[in-house]
């Protein structure tokens, strides 16, 4: 499959989940995408673009709406007092990409508690009375409050449902074109009751990843045109979590970002054209004193080919570790293997890539992604999935040293 032809895939799975659920987080709807598009050529070689994807991706749709009605946005409790959220709700979906840490102000459970257990909590809805609605991307503390980035996105046209009633005029009341997005970021001081943040700043935006320092919250993610494709990242910050702002610059702009011990540490992955189709070229890591500004600290001919996925720092700040994959895809530009793939910087400088290794290739032919990281006592915990007999299986790495 060519990557216009995974693009037009791309674009009919975001049409059919908008009409069966809200937008799917960005690694899930690249996961499905990746997974429809690699495995009719690893069973029957090189085929035609058939016009049954549609098809597969409605029945696709329907899987991740499933999963995705069993992540609205949840607090592990030590008691069921009555939930006196707003009264506009609707079904939330969670990514797996969580930067909550315990604050000092809360102490955790006591041990006692073994019968607590979570309570679904619905958001706000930032698109109500249409299809679509908001999909959380990743959710920090800040101070005494907890603070989430995500996107908003409704349409009222429909292939297989009749459009809720007054559609029209509840989307003309979002926005003036055909279908309505925006970035999202929702703010709670106890983690219940959740207040929707608007800003002129969201418009045609989709945040993804967010960090703090502190002092202020950096958020990632891309803008996006109606029909959902990506017209390039963009980066939003704020003092709060309430008050937004979107960062214009002239410079790069990483997807993710760490708060660490060397400042702000970010990345971007890149692509290069090869034998007429675009391939990931090499994540460039990022450095920056305020979060706002950017420079190149290592370019893709130095970190080799791959893809970023996630990245964090270690509790003292000075070790950040990223991960990703490397896929590679034959002639016809369809997928032939993955492996993960991981970064290490000890200075916020200097990026070194850890040694081929076994546990990283998972097959054959090792299909093998990496999707997130996060540092413990001990060491590292990488999450990600790789094929195992014709399906995918979910687990997880554990590093002493993150090489």
């Amino acid at each position: 499959m060519t990557s216009g032809q995974r693009g037009d895939l791309e674009r009919d799975l975001r049409a059919a989940l908008d009409e069966l659920a809200p937008a799917p987080d960005p690694g899930t709807l690249s996961t499905v995408t990746r997974r429809i598009a690699a495995t009719p050529q690893r069973a029957v070689g090189t085929r035609q673009w058939p016009p049954t994807w549609r098809a597969m991706a409605l029945a696709a749709a329907g899987v991740v709406a499933g999963v995705g009605v069993g992540l609205s946005v949840a607090r592990l409790i030590d008691e069921s007092p009555s939930v006196s959220g707003p009264a506009s709700t609707a079904d939330a979906h969670a990514s797996a990409h969580v930067t909550l840490r315990p604050s000092a102000s809360r102490p955790p459970a006591a041990a006692h508690d073994r019968d607590a257990d979570w309570e679904r909590l619905d958001l706000p809805d930032p698109a109500p009375g249409v299809f679509g609605g908001g999909t959380p991307g990743d959710i920090i503390e800040f101070g005494d409050a907890f603070v989430i980035v995500g996107s908003a996105r409704g349409h009222c046209a429909s292939d297989i449902h009749a459009p809720p009633d007054n559609c029209s005029i509840n989307l003309a009341a979002l926005t003036s074109e055909d279908v309505y997005q925006a970035a999202a970021a929702w703010v709670s001081d106890d983690g219940r009751r959740w207040e929707l943040i608007a800003s002129d700043s969201f418009d045609g935006g989709q945040m993804r990843h967010a960090a703090t320092d502190g002092h202020r919250i950096v958020a990632t993610g891309a803008l996006l045109d109606p029909l959902g494709t990506e017209r390039g990242a963009a980066l939003w910050v704020s003092p709060d979590g309430r008050t937004w702002e979107m960062v214009t610059s002239d410079g790069p702009v990483p997807e993710h970002v760490a708060w660490t011990a060397h400042g702000w540490i970010g990345v971007r992955n890149t692509q290069a054209l090869e034998a007429g189709r675009y391939v990931d070229a090499g994540p460039q890591f990022l450095r920056s004193d305020d979060g706002i500004s950017w420079q190149i600290t290592a370019e893709p001919d130095e970190t080799g080919q791959g893809r970023v996925e996630d990245l964090a720092a270690d509790p003292a700040g000075t070790t950040v570790i990223a991960v990703g994959y490397e896929e590679a895809v034959n002639e016809e530009g369809a997928l032939d293997s993955s492996t993960a793939v991981v970064w290490r910087t000890l200075d916020g400088q200097v990026w070194e890539r850890a040694p081929d290794q076994e546990t990283f290739m998972i097959g054959p032919p090792s299909i093998t992604y990496m999707f997130g990281v996060t540092a413990t006592a001990s060491g590292w915990v990488a999450l990600g999935i790789a094929a195992n007999s014709g399906d995918y299986d979910s687990g997880a790495w554990t590093s002493a040293d993150g090489l």
